[in-house]
């Protein structure tokens, strides 16, 4: 398909998606092809057909895509239901892919992909800074004795976005 515009959305509690989502549309733009890069909760469902094919993504909190980022999925999915649907799954459990892991963050995407089409999915190792945690974060990552550190690997991320752009995008 030739891609005239692509959009990068994700939801991020404390950066670490965010950053993933840029390294996507860094990938994506040197490509040639025009890309935005935006949070969920900016973007406005009425511009969303402009683009002729999505990257979403959410971080993994409590073993779940965060609230928004389902909505986002399921009161939009009209739009994404006819362009191509890339879909990226970051946490900071992600960083050791067990099966057990990869079969958490699977049922994750369960919720919504009733209602969307996903024509490629990943999961993404994170980045976590206890300092940076909520109170109610905090607690629950010192019970579940998740390590801080960060994790992502760039190359990963860029060599799936560059796969993507290899087999279903190509600039106008």
């Amino acid at each position: 398909m030739t891609a005239g515009k692509v959009l990068v959305a994700y939801a991020t509690r404390y950066g670490s998606t965010k950053d993933i989502a840029e390294v996507i549309a860094d990938t994506i733009r040197k490509r040639g092809i025009e890309t935005d890069c935006m949070d969920i909760n900016t973007i406005n469902p009425e511009n969303m057909s402009v683009y002729d094919a999505f990257f979403v993504g959410s971080p993994l909190h409590l073993g779940k895509w965060l609230p928004e980022a389902k909505e986002f999925m399921q009161f939009r999915r009209d739009v994404l239901n006819k362009k191509p649907v890339f879909v990226f799954t970051c946490g900071i459990t992600l960083k050791d892919k067990t099966e057990h892991i990869l079969k958490k963050a699977e049922f994750a995407l369960y919720e919504f992909s009733q209602y969307v089409k996903m024509d490629e999915k990943e999961f993404f190792a994170g980045k976590l800074t206890i300092a940076d945690l909520n109170e109610t974060d905090s607690q629950i990552v010192r019970i579940a004795g998740v390590g801080e550190g960060d994790y992502t690997d760039i190359n990963t991320v860029n060599k799936w976005a560059d796969g993507i752009a290899d087999k279903y995008l190509k600039a106008q």
